[in-house]
């Protein structure tokens, strides 16, 4: 595929006065080069709103945020004398708010490093200030930005508590935005399946929002047009950009810039060159207007696409060349790396041999930091050819073995990994579907056989369609036996496992290790009041909280009914009282339907650390069990530190 990219949009959707949290919209810009795929260049907006009174500057905030995608260094300027002006007032939410705009200024003028060190600063404030829309938003953002970069892992570590917080907040908006961002970090590591099931998940949620800005829904349909451009079907990313064009506000030039280079590319793609190049045009004209260094890196890259498409191999050179060079200027070494292959393969063709021996240098050099399979795979096709030209015949072949295997393994992967999400997704929607079926009457029990039917027709096809891997995937299906159904935490079985696996390794390095046993609080209470439906949600709503506060390398499981186990490697009994504590603020913001607000929800805690002599795991939880009883003795409501 030869190319696609995102639009920066910037709209704040106004929210009710009693509930003033923000809106979003999230997106990603993708860079794809012929025969592999990979991020290139991602503009995230995720904007925040508030009733007219919250800011003082509500005026002039609404100016800015509407001239992000055409004056970014203008915006840049008024916003950083805000956010100090905010910062001296200790108004967080305002604060935020100005970082937010200096965040999606510095991605439009491609300052990365100054977009990554204010969304650092976001997420500490966001956190700090106990404003859980807010950090979910800069969670987005930081998963934006480490797309861009090629941290896909990462990434998908700051996705995911996003979206566990957009579920907790109830917010539409903020979780069709989420949904979007993963699809889009899935779409990375060539997962298009379950990536393109987020992306119309969060297509589905967003058009059932009432008055929503359709532009919004414009820019989403841009993501799944990108979804179907990485799997070729170019014919419906076409159709879908040009509706997006059609409800994108007209003063809004990135964005219009944005769908059109895209829709160049899939003509170009498509070998329509007159259609791709008149776009190109169009394209380059609106982008010198609004003075995008981002976007005339990606336009001479589709130039020297559009050239070497029609064989003019010496014409794309100093084209591909300054596109290098361009990127390197953004700090973007996945966009530079995939050109710089195209370079060399480009300079072989023209017998510069030794050019393209120091081109395929350089981008191994990317290579060592980036875990991008696809790119190494074309790496090494294009090594095994620079040989074959260079005559020398056997490492030709090495090299081409190699490659082969390395392409065999990636797709056994990747289909392991597309299989095993798509199971879990399912399995989640089965079980949602059988809970609702029992509370129905006998009459529709014809209805559950029906979908449970259906749903073994999807498993079995499934199984047929990975036949090849099917001892992967029964394997992958039994870790699924180590989860929580209700709360999808990990089980007893599973966490005292991994808490055994923690202290081998805590014993073996001699670092810190902590362990909580915490209790709900009056749980008993919460389902004699309102019945056991509402004690359910009371419980994901914990494990929700839970895993939007832990850090990444944290761990919880449900070990009874209202009884959890929290694993925290590296931290010392002090660290993981300030992360329970966090917690406990995040849980007692009550906003479950049908519980009343004056049913305060709280939890006990009992702390220990790991024990030079403890012998095993069942020394440092009675120690921990010990704290929790005396702390649910001592009146319910605190954290105890075992002695």
């Amino acid at each position: 595929m030869t190319g696609a990219w995102s639009s920066v949009k910037c709209n704040w959707k106004k929210r009710p006065a009693e509930n003033p949290v923000f809106g979003n919209a999230a997106h990603i810009l993708r860079h794809h080069q012929p025969s592999m795929r990979c991020p290139g260049l991602l503009i995230l907006l995720l904007l925040f709103s508030s009733p007219p009174w919250a800011y003082a500057n509500s005026d002039l905030y609404d100016t800015l945020e509407k001239q992000i995608g055409s004056a970014p260094d203008k915006v840049l300027q008024q916003a950083t004398p805000l956010l100090a002006q905010a910062t001296k007032q200790g108004n967080a939410e305002e604060q935020l708010r100005a970082l937010a705009l200096i965040v999606m200024s510095a991605l439009n003028l491609g300052d990365f490093d100054q977009a990554g060190e204010k969304i650092q600063q976001g997420l500490t404030l966001a956190k700090q200030s106990n404003l859980d829309n807010q950090l979910a938003s800069f969670l987005i953002y930081n998963a934006q930005l480490l797309t861009i970069r090629g941290q896909d892992i990462k990434a998908l570590e700051s996705i995911n508590p996003a979206i566990s917080l957009a579920k907790i907040l109830d917010d539409d908006l903020l979780l069709s935005e989420a949904l979007a961002t993963r699809g889009q970090v899935l779409m990375n590591q060539e997962l298009h399946a379950v990536a393109l099931k987020d992306l119309l998940v969060a297509q589905q949620i967003m058009e059932t929002i009432p008055d929503l800005d359709i532009s919004l829904l414009g820019d989403l349909y841009n993501e799944i047009a990108m979804s179907y451009m990485s799997t070729g079907n170019h014919k419906n990313a076409i159709a879908l950009l040009k509706k997006s064009l059609l409800i994108t506000d007209p003063d809004d030039l990135r964005a219009i810039t944005v769908t059109k280079y895209n829709i160049a590319s899939c003509y170009l793609d498509l070998g329509q060159y007159a259609q791709a190049k008149k776009l190109f045009s169009e394209t380059q004209a609106l982008t010198e207007q609004i003075h995008d260094k981002q976007g005339m890196a990606m336009l001479v890259g589709g130039y020297a696409k559009l050239l070497l498409a029609q064989d003019r191999l010496k014409q794309a050179v100093p084209l591909l060349e300054k596109a290098i060079d361009l990127f390197d200027e953004l700090n973007l070494p996945v966009s530079q790396t995939n050109l710089l292959l195209l370079l060399a393969d480009t300079e072989r063709q023209l017998g510069y041999l030794e050019k393209a021996e120091r081109h395929l240098q350089q981008a191994a050099t990317f290579l060592e930091t980036l875990k991008m399979p696809s790119l190494h795979i074309k790496l090494l096709k294009s090594q095994s050819e620079l040989a074959a030209a260079r005559h020398d015949y056997q490492k030709a072949y090495e090299l081409l073995k190699k490659e082969e295997s390395l392409e065999q393994g990636t797709r056994k992967k990747t289909q392991q990994k597309q299989l095993s999400l798509l199971q879990a997704r399912f399995d989640f929607a089965l079980k949602d579907s059988e809970n609702r079926l029992l509370k129905q009457a006998s009459a529709r029990q014809s209805e559950r056989s029906r979908i449970i039917t259906g749903a073994a027709i999807i498993i079995i096809l499934i199984i047929t369609a990975a036949y090849a891997y099917e001892n992967r995937l029964k394997r992958k299906m039994a870790l699924l036996a180590l989860q929580d159904d209700l709360t999808g935490a990990a089980n007893r079985r599973q966490i005292t496992s991994r808490l055994r696996e923690e202290m081998e390794r805590a014993k073996r390095y001699q670092h810190p290790l902590s362990i909580a046993m915490v209790d709900l609080d009056h749980f008993k209470h919460i389902n004699d009041k309102y019945g056991h439906d509402t004690g359910d949600k009371v419980l994901k709503y914990f494990a929700n909280a839970a895993k939007a506060t832990i850090r990444s390398q944290d761990l919880i499981g449900r070990v009874g009914g209202e009884e959890w186990l929290f694993i925290f490697p590296h931290a010392e009994a002090g660290e993981a009282r300030n992360i329970l504590k966090r917690l406990a603020s995040r849980y007692a913001n009550n906003n479950i339907t049908g519980i009343n607000p004056s049913d305060s929800l709280t939890f006990s805690v009992g702390i220990t650390e790991l024990h030079a002599d403890d012998l095993c795991m069942e020394d440092p939880l009675r120690r921990a069990d010990n704290a929790l009883y005396e702390a649910k003795n001592n009146g319910r409501n605190q954290i105890l530190i075992a002695t």
